[in-house]
């Protein structure tokens, strides 16, 4: 039998379920952050910067002490990577494992389509960004091939390191 709960139960357990009915205490870093995310699985990152960026107004509603440079500082601990969901999200590592396989398939589909599609030597500019991440740790786009030409600007016309 399914069970049938009315919709001010079911508004409840939503909220609840998503952290917006209880309390807002904690300190909003460290440990009470990799709890939220924990809860939530992931947190979608947004660039878009009307009031604030997206994750910072998704992690802030859920606890007031939170300051949006929090998150950058917490990423540093590997407690959460980067990664897409349905857009770019910081993802809890309590589900790495279940995103190798994910991993797997995606380079497999890169190998074969973006280094056809993107410009010549995407595989090594790849291998050179991945020695850069293993030597140097964490970077930004911003970060790698500063010496490539860069395209025309527009919102795919990313230089190879970019791509990478």
């Amino acid at each position: 039998m399914i069970p049938i709960i009315d919709n001010q139960t079911a508004r409840r357990m939503f909220l609840d379920h998503h952290l917006l009915l209880g309390a807002r205490s904690g300190s909003g870093k460290g440990d009470d952050l990799q709890s939220v995310i924990d809860h939530l699985g992931f947190v979608q990152v947004d660039s878009v910067n009307t009031l604030a960026r997206a994750h910072d107004l998704i992690l802030w509603s859920r606890r007031q002490q939170y300051r949006a440079s929090n998150l950058p500082n917490h990423m540093k601990t590997r407690g959460a990577f980067e990664h897409w969901t349905h857009d770019a999200s910081v993802i809890s590592m309590q589900h790495f494992a279940m995103w190798r396989h994910k991993f797997a398939k995606d380079k497999a589909y890169m190998d074969k389509r973006w280094g056809a599609w993107r410009r010549d030597g995407f595989r090594e500019q790849l291998d050179g960004v991945l020695r850069q991440i293993t030597d140097e740790g964490r970077c930004s786009s911003l970060d790698v091939g500063k010496d490539e030409k860069k395209g025309s600007g527009g919102w795919w016309d990313w230089h190879p390191s970019k791509t990478a």
